[in-house]
């Protein structure tokens, strides 16, 4: 068999298990996609007739957001988000890696097979080497993105504690504010309630020598 029929076959049997596009699979291969368009087919699609009551089946669809990303995915197996986050990338990336999975498994079986030939196998094991170089290259980006979500939970959760230690701190101030205070306005409240006896004691010589006596001349609540 030649390069291309092999690879024809490979493409077909990709497309019909995870509608992979030509140029997907081209670049997961290494292919030219202006060169394999000339050598492998691809089924088109007749344009599809707008049923009149298009409108309503719409309005009765879940109501999925789709992105650039989407044609990565197996719509039958998910419902993918367009891929704004660490979480939707981090998903992109395991898609591609069940993708070039599969394609090595498939070129795997081409070299496997007793009539491919050996002109064949040397551009199928180029497009082995390519496939393995672009699995590796998604396996660390999705070893990266891992991490990095990982040290954001962490973040968070040390944010919630040093929030709460704020909090806790800022009430403690606001008590011990608080008791300054009343200590303060206690203090004031005695002063006046000595001014007020010394008054109704008609003067300040009884009452302060009686104080006197008590305090042994170290009063610091009436004032002369």
């Amino acid at each position: 068999m030649s390069k291309w029929k092999d690879l024809n076959e490979l493409f077909q049997k990709q497309h019909a298990e995870t509608k992979i596009s030509l140029r997907e699979f081209c670049d997961s291969h290494g292919l030219s996609y202006s060169t394999a368009r000339k050598h492998i087919k691809t089924s088109r699609k007749a344009p599809r007739k707008v049923a009149k009551d298009e409108g309503q089946k719409l309005k009765r669809a879940p109501n999925f957001k789709h992105g650039g990303y989407t044609k990565y995915f197996k719509q039958g197996v998910n419902q993918l988000v367009e891929a704004t986050t660490l979480e939707d990338e981090l998903d992109l990336c395991r898609a591609r890696i069940h993708m070039v999975m599969d394609s090595i498994e498939g070129i795997q079986k081409l070299l496997d097979d007793a009539d491919t030939t050996n002109e064949s196998k040397v551009m199928l094991y180029e497009s082995l080497f390519k496939a393995e170089m672009s699995l590796d290259r998604n396996v660390i980006r999705a070893e990266s993105i891992t991490k990095t979500l990982s040290n954001i939970k962490t973040d968070s959760l040390t944010r919630g504690k040093l929030v709460a230690e704020t909090a806790r701190i800022t009430q403690q101030t606001k008590a011990l504010v608080s008791a300054t205070k009343r200590g303060k306005h206690q203090a004031e409240i005695a002063e006046h309630e000595a001014a007020k006896a010394r008054k109704e004691a008609g003067g300040t010589s009884k009452l302060d020598d009686f104080i006197d006596k008590r305090t042994g001349g170290l009063d610091t609540v009436v004032s002369q």
